[in-house]
């Protein structure tokens, strides 16, 4: 099972970095759960805004049976927000809030599940969503990758 998802997170990263790599318009790359932790492994290389809902990559570097915590570095940790809920059964919130933490992003704890369906919770993504779009379109900077599958790609 590690081999696949190993396997299956590489296929993902390259397939949004060749969608990257073709289209210069995405102004948001965004992935939940699998696609958040999928998205977490391209952020390595692409420094475009990205927002993360509930990613799963503790579990997925779990499986995969990696001997360290996913990590290392994001190109440009200040234009990744992370949202992470209280009640989220696949993603434990305090490990997943300090990981993002430590990787200098800015993180959003909700009081809401995995799905991320509150009110509340919905609000917060619409906004973080603009605030994310206004940075891609005050920067000049080339991107560098694409949207995970699982992900959506905005302008």
């Amino acid at each position: 099972v590690a081999g696949v998802v190993r396997h299956a997170v590489a296929r993902g990263v390259a397939a949004a970095e060749a969608i990257l790599r073709e289209r210069r318009d995405v102004g948001l790359v965004v992935g939940f759960s699998w696609g958040g932790g999928v998205l977490h492994e391209l952020l390595a290389t692409y420094d475009g805004p990205a927002l993360l809902l509930a990613p799963t990559s503790l579990a997925m570097a779990t499986v995969a049976m990696r001997r360290r915590r996913p990590g290392g570095y994001f190109r440009r940790p200040d234009r990744v927000a992370v949202v992470v809920a209280s009640q989220d059964d696949f993603c434990p919130t305090p490990d997943t809030a300090d990981l993002y933490e430590h990787l200098g992003c800015r993180v959003h704890r909700v009081r809401d599940n995995h799905v991320l369906s509150r009110r509340a919770s919905v609000d917060l993504i619409i906004d973080l969503k603009h605030q994310l779009l206004a940075l891609s379109s005050s920067s000049t900077s080339p991107r560098s990758a694409a949207p995970a599958p699982g992900s959506s790609a905005h302008r």
